[in-house]
């Protein structure tokens, strides 16, 4: 059972997509990955989410403000925002009788998910009891400088001056990347994250899994070293990077690993 829920807020109207019933089940808040990754993932997440309903839980996925099927256009959102319409989901979540709610974060995603945990997980709502975290963004500084050599490609492709997109949104200018128009504001909001920089002490147990990889690299294991203890399971897993990949739909691998994992994990969280 699917469905989609317009949720009103004071800024405007959230897209939340729902698979399974919410009441009485663990559900997996899902935060996507940035701009046209969010897009490319859409089908192997709702594999994954028919996966999670299938096993006894729920998925709920966000469409932040500015983006996929919610109001506004980009350059009226920021961090702030963003951190808001995920406590408006938790909140809402809560309102629906779910037993219990874990975040799910696909790359830009993953990173907001322990933005959101170390700045706004803690105020005296429905607490977040688990994590599931898909080829984390590490910095989104270098997600951003990698956003704006695509604007520069499409300007050589079509005989264009080079140009420093990302140091003209700097000083004021709104500047439209693929269809995204980025403001000062939202950049300068977003560019300051930093994976290592938003691991508290007081992160729920975690499940981390570089997918598309054959290794956990020397960055993530740095990064993965800073969590609590005893708090965080590491594996990788192989197959094709879906975000980037236009014909990618199905990812078994990846899918029954993370179903695998998250019943290690559940049966952990029911023992404690």
């Amino acid at each position: 059972m699917s469905d989609g829920y317009f949720l009103a807020t004071d800024r405007g109207h959230l897209y939340l997509a729902r698979f399974g019933e919410l009441a009485g089940r663990h559900v997996w808040l899902y935060l996507p990955p940035f701009a046209e990754e969010m897009n490319l993932s859409r089908a192997i997440v709702a594999r994954q989410a028919r996966a999670f309903v299938e096993s006894g839980e729920a998925v709920v996925c966000l469409d932040y403000l500015g983006s996929g099927d919610s109001e506004l256009e980009l350059d009226q959102t920021d961090l702030d925002c963003w951190l808001d319409n995920i406590r408006a989901a938790v909140i809402w979540l809560q309102q629906q009788g779910a037993a219990s709610v874990g975040v799910w974060g696909l790359r830009f995603g993953a990173l907001m998910a322990t933005t959101y945990l170390e700045q706004r997980g803690t105020n005296g709502y429905q607490p977040i009891d688990r994590l599931l975290l898909w080829k984390p963004v590490l910095d989104a500084k270098t997600m951003m400088g990698q956003f704006f050599r695509m604007r520069q490609v499409a300007d050589s492709i079509k005989g264009l001056p080079k140009v420093n997109w990302q140091e003209r949104v700097k000083q004021g200018e709104t500047v439209e990347v693929a269809g995204y128009p980025v403001s000062t504001n939202w950049l300068r909001s977003i560019s300051e994250l930093r994976m290592r920089d938003q691991i508290g002490l007081h992160m729920p147990q975690t499940i981390w899994l570089e997918a598309a990889s054959d290794k956990i690299s020397p960055a993530v294991d740095k990064v993965a070293q800073l969590w609590p203890e005893a708090g965080l399971t590491l594996q990788y897993c192989e197959g094709s990077a879906f975000w980037q990949n236009p014909d990618c739909y199905d990812s078994p691998a990846l899918i029954q690993q993370t179903l695998d994992s998250c019943q290690e994990l559940r049966e952990d969280v029911c023992v404690q």
